[in-house]
């Protein structure tokens, strides 16, 4: 058995693409140790409770996750739209977790009814004292994603498909090169572009 990178490019990013991905280092090092940071926050802040990450936009923090095997539930499905919908039994499952998104708002923790969650910008900032935050969340948000939005069709099932082949593999390359990433993780000042 491999590491968790060499897992996701046999079991996930070979057979999508059928090629690697040169990484692709989209995050300046000042960026990287920001978000290890805020990461870093958030774990801190679950005292001790089990982390969610709902929704692709975290992705980035699954890949840190793997990094260093910290146990967290991600599911990419949850958009705003499939946590309005979730059923009660489903979301009573999840409010024993702690919620980390990248959101402003917090619309996916309040719609799934969690209490406890921070987010990487806005409302509830886990990482307060970064004045950057919400354009390296904005950043965040906007990379390229492994998938397309989770939706909830009529019979109450959640779909969600893989992105286009030219997306998925920026994506894959991101994860690259994050994973492989060696910025520090700790810096007297953070300045983020």
């Amino acid at each position: 058995m491999g590491s968790w990178l060499e897992l996701h490019i046999k079991d996930f990013i070979l057979p999508e693409l059928g090629f690697l991905p040169k990484p692709n280092q989209v995050f300046s090092n000042n960026e990287l140790t920001a978000i290890k940071n805020i990461w870093r926050a958030a774990k801190r802040n679950s005292k001790g409770k089990r982390i969610l990450l709902a929704g692709r936009d975290v992705w980035i923090f699954e890949v840190l996750a793997r990094r260093e095997n910290f146990p967290t539930l991600f599911h990419p499905e949850i958009s705003r739209e499939v946590a309005i919908n979730l059923s009660k039994t489903e979301k009573s499952k999840l409010r024993e977790y702690y919620l980390f998104d990248t959101g402003f708002v917090g619309t996916v923790p309040k719609a799934l009814g969690i209490e406890h969650f921070n987010l990487a910008s806005g409302a509830n900032q886990v990482f307060r004292n970064m004045k950057a935050a919400k354009s390296l969340a904005s950043k965040i948000e906007e990379l390229p994603k492994y998938w397309n939005r989770g939706v909830i069709f009529i019979d109450g099932n959640i779909i969600q498909t893989k992105s286009p082949e030219e997306e998925f593999a920026k994506a894959a390359a991101i994860t690259l090169a994050v994973y492989k990433n060696s910025a520090p993780r700790f810096v007297e000042k953070i300045e983020v572009q």
